[in-house]
């Protein structure tokens, strides 16, 4: 309820939170543009990489952007080494007690000890 006018909006009905240059809904013909492509249009010729790069760039990419983005998303996709390096360690303590489970205890103390090695 609006405490000025004594009118009431089920839900965000009419409300606007914020303006936005990256999508843009018409409801009453059911369509989705982001950054006035539509979503129809963009689903059937475009892959992950092309949207991600357009939502963030502005544009469609070129196929020398699209090359480089998607040499950058498959370069950030690796698992860490302290990740690895934690699961190794784990796997390690399962092996030695011969079993096919890394258990609980097994994380823990894998993760205290590299936390004695960085310390």
């Amino acid at each position: 309820m609006s405490l000025e006018s004594g009118t009431y909006s089920k839900g965000l009905e009419g409300i606007i939170a914020d303006e936005t240059t990256v999508c843009r809904l018409d409801g009453p013909k059911g369509r989705l543009y982001y950054r006035g492509y539509a979503i129809e249009d963009l689903a059937r010729s475009s892959d992950f990489e092309e949207v991600t790069y357009l939502l963030l760039n502005e544009k469609l990419p070129s196929a020398a952007e699209l090359a480089e983005w998607r040499q950058r998303m498959r370069a950030s996709r690796g698992i860490p080494r302290v990740v690895n390096n934690l699961c190794d360690k784990a796997m390690l303590a399962a092996f030695v007690r011969e079993s096919d489970e890394v258990n609980y205890w097994d994380a823990r103390r894998a993760a205290r000890d590299m936390d004695t090695l960085t310390n």
